[in-house]
């Protein structure tokens, strides 16, 4: 049986996912997080570099955590990375992602994007990939935070060792479904980075992020080589 949270947070943005989907293109929208998937490339690639992450691999796959109607899940694909040998090598970036929400999720199908229709939780259950980036934006904020220490653990479980993960959440105090359904978690930023740290990260990089209509603290954060497994 779905969470009370899930079931209300999906309705919400079922009944405005075209207007939703409208505003995500918008530049105040799709510039930073243009912005954020840069970020996520940029350590992805340092890992690469510092620690020979890929193992062989060619690919770069990146995970899209509540991915909406897949503006990010769609630039990614687009992106490479380029790694500075001798010669230098260029990697293709392989992007999927999961929501919550029909409406997004058949928005993403008809781009011919790997999407599908998931919350949090489940979207691992029985799920064995592993993959060199997870990216979450403007998404774990709508989960209770006794569930975002799960997702944190899921996340690092399904991350290859020294796989890269970027989180935004709002900055401030608040644990509650808001008026309009939705649950809405602001978190201080030392309890953000705490619970990052504790599920067996190293964190990267900090900074606040505008996007929404609102200010976000992001973090990118490393699973720790000493837990790597």
């Amino acid at each position: 049986m779905e969470e009370d949270y899930i079931v209300n947070t999906r309705d919400n943005y079922q009944g405005r996912h075209g207007r939703f989907t409208q505003w995500s293109e918008d530049r105040s929208n799709s510039q930073p997080a243009a912005k954020c998937r840069q970020l996520l490339l940029h350590y992805i690639q340092q890992s690469i570099v510092k620690t020979g992450m890929l193992c062989g691999d060619t690919t770069v796959r990146i995970l899209d955590a509540g991915c909406g109607p897949g503006r990010d899940v769609a630039a990614f694909n687009g992106e490479n990375i380029t790694i500075p040998d001798q010669p230098a090598t260029t990697l293709d970036v392989e992007c999927m992602g999961f929501d919550c929400c029909q409406g997004f999720v058949d928005t993403c199908k008809s781009k011919g994007l790997n999407v599908v229709m998931a919350d949090f939780i489940s979207f691992f259950n029985n799920n064995n990939k592993k993959y060199h980036g997870v990216f979450s934006l403007a998404s774990l904020f709508h989960l209770p935070s006794c569930e975002l220490v799960k997702v944190l653990g899921l996340f690092h479980q399904h991350l290859h060792p020294n796989g890269v993960l970027l989180t935004t959440i709002p900055e401030g105090v608040r644990d509650s479904e808001g008026g309009d359904g939705r649950w809405v978690l602001h978190l201080p930023v030392e309890q953000h980075k705490k619970l990052v740290e504790n599920a067996g990260f190293t964190i990267l990089h900090t900074q606040h992020v505008n996007i929404y209509n609102g200010c976000w603290f992001l973090i990118v954060a490393q699973k720790c080589a000493k837990e790597a497994s």
